[in-house]
């Protein structure tokens, strides 16, 4: 097929191999019949996604892939305060760019012995004790599921023993994982530390700041997944509901502190340039001058890419702020800045003054200075240059 040349370059604006393979996989489908996208979960959808589905629905897109003005997609999502949103930014931009929206209400108390028919509750037990699962469960649907396995497992009156919601709660939570039997302990650890991770967490962090053996804790993995607690993928874990991940941080019997000293420890080798991540664990884990050393490592980081360091994330700067490291950022920056001006004698004067107590700062401050002296294309300074940075191992 031979394209315009307004639509070939249309064509190349979009990008990655991975992308174009998607398209063209939905091009092939959409051959002689109507396509229907449904994007279920949205709320925990990855930002490239979601830009991604947000082009989709571009006129531009449209033609570059004529199929797409025709494709009719289905996006849904469970919204706050019942679940949180994992990109709120891109999720936003994909709302504004969509057609009409609906909002459903969770089920009322009017129909939710119906809501236990449909979950496989026995109709004579879901009339009689539906009043009780709803005031249980606040006809939260993730709940009501788990309630009506309980109902089902356990046969009428089951719901009269429990006196309060945050009983049944932790019950229906913590129960699951003791079930697991002499492995419950560990999960309920490994379940701690990915709780604190986030709601979508990387295995191999859950793995290294847990501690122990990596086929252990996969194991371990594996079985709160078998317990529909958590789903996995190869590199990432989620947790299937946000309210699990609330609970098993609060609930857990390791210091929250110490989590987050053990996985800033490990993101030394997993992340090492993800300064943003490592400066909140390690603020977390109450490492004030380590947190202030990774907030300064991020800050160059972010005026080497164009921004301003000043816009980086709230915690991230008073972390700096915190640590004393304000006027050192600002040296640094200040050091940039006369590099990108040529002047070389300047910058280095600079990183001359600045204290060399923390490694990892002495060899930002030798690389800005040996790439200022390189800029200047004399023999002499590339030698300097050269002598600078193997110093370094």
């Amino acid at each position: 097929m031979k394209l315009r040349p307004s639509r070939q370059r249309a064509r190349k604006q979009y990008l990655g191999a991975d992308e174009q393979d998607v398209l063209f996989q939905l091009e092939r489908l959409a051959r002689g019949k109507p396509l229907l996208l449904v994007a279920d979960d949205l709320q925990n959808w990855d930002a490239e996604s979601l830009k991604l589905l947000t082009r989709f629905l571009s006129p531009t897109m449209g033609e570059a892939f004529p199929f797409l003005l025709e494709m009719h997609v289905i996006a849904v999502q469970t919204i706050e305060p019942y679940q949180s949103t994992a990109n709120p930014r891109e999720r936003d931009a994909l709302i504004a760019a969509s057609g009409p929206r609906q909002q459903l209400a969770r089920p009322t108390r009017s129909i939710f012995n119906d809501v236990l028919i449909a979950l496989d509750v026995p109709f004579d037990q879901a009339c009689d004790e539906g009043e009780t699962a709803f005031d249980l469960t606040g006809g939260h649907l993730a709940l009501a599921a788990r309630c009506a396995k309980r109902m089902r497992e356990q046969g009428p009156g089951f719901l009269a023993t429990v006196s309060d919601s945050d009983e049944f709660m932790r019950g229906l939570l913590s129960d699951r994982v003791r079930l697991l039997g002499s492995v419950g302990s560990g999960s309920l650890a490994v379940l701690q530390i990915a709780a604190v991770l986030g709601m979508r967490f990387r295995r191999a962090e859950v793995i290294c700041a847990y501690g122990g053996e990596a086929p252990t804790v996969s194991k371990l993995l594996r079985d709160c997944r078998d317990e529909e607690l958590i789903e996995l993928s190869e590199e990432f874990g989620r947790f299937i509901h946000d309210l699990f991940r609330l609970h098993f941080r609060e609930s857990g019997a390791l210091d929250e502190a110490s989590i987050h000293e053990s996985i800033s420890d490990c993101l030394r080798s997993l992340r090492p340039g993800d300064y943003v991540l490592r400066c909140r664990h390690a603020r977390n884990a109450e490492r004030e001058r380590r947190a202030g050393i990774m907030g300064i490592h991020a800050a160059l980081e972010w005026e080497r890419d164009g921004l301003a360091w000043r816009d980086l994330p709230v915690d991230v700067l008073g972390a700096i702020d915190e640590a004393g490291r304000t006027a050192t950022v600002e040296r640094f920056v200040e050091a940039l800045d006369q590099s990108k001006c040529g002047r070389i004698a300047a910058c280095i004067e600079i990183l001359n003054g600045l204290p060399r107590n923390a490694r990892s700062l002495a060899a930002e401050a030798d690389y800005i200075k040996a790439a200022s002296l390189l800029s200047a294309r004399s023999e002499d300074d590339r030698e300097r240059a050269q002598a600078m940075l193997e110093a370094w191992p």
